[in-house]
């Protein structure tokens, strides 16, 4: 199974995915980009960092199962997820967007993947934005506001309907901690009615 986890920026995606996949016994699916690495990211574990000659040559190999394009305020920035060999008995965490995971359907089948929508009150999610992206070097809000505007138009209830399996969470209600332990709980769920 592909459990996503998506939601708009600021939601806590990061700071979940980091937590189950310490505790839990999740293969992590790590996503590609062109973007600039911000601090603290790792290449090959926040993303696998690669240039714009790069993914050409990976997408002409026809390994690419998805990938979005953003015309951000420094350019074009492109975000895809390589084809990967499933393994029997694995279960993979990954964040992505709904046009990923739509993308992980289309290759691994409609019962390969659950979404994990994470959402938040509006204006403590574009606090956390700001807050994170004054922490940079070069902070740019014009690109906050930029990925604000583009969740509103991303994350919709008819595009989430979509998806034949779908958790959500409010992680404005709860911790992290009890955050994970309600999508553990749900998981469990969602696997004796499989």
């Amino acid at each position: 199974m592909i459990y996503c986890i998506v939601g708009k920026s600021g939601t806590g995606k990061d700071t979940l995915y980091r937590q189950m996949i310490n505790n839990m016994s999740f293969s992590p699916i790590i996503p590609y980009t062109t973007r600039p690495k911000r601090i603290n990211e790792v290449n090959g574990q926040t993303y696998n960092f690669v240039t714009d000659a790069e993914f050409h040559v990976i997408e002409d190999a026809g390994e690419i199962v998805e990938k979005r394009q953003y015309n951000t305020v420094h350019g074009i920035w492109t975000y895809f997820t390589r084809k990967f060999p499933m393994q029997p008995d694995t279960d993979y965490l990954y964040i992505t967007t709904i046009e990923g995971a739509k993308g992980l359907v289309r290759c691994y089948g409609e019962k390969s993947v659950t979404l994990i929508y994470l959402y938040l009150d509006d204006r403590i999610r574009l606090q956390r934005c700001i807050s994170r992206e004054s922490r940079q070097t070069a902070p740019n809000y014009s690109e906050v506001c930029r990925r604000y505007l583009a969740d509103e138009e991303d994350f919709t209830e008819e595009k989430l309907r979509e998806f034949k399996r779908v958790l959500r969470v409010d992680t404005g209600a709860a911790n992290i901690e009890e955050c994970e332990k309600i999508v553990m709980a749900m998981l469990d769920i969602g696997k004796e009615r499989s």
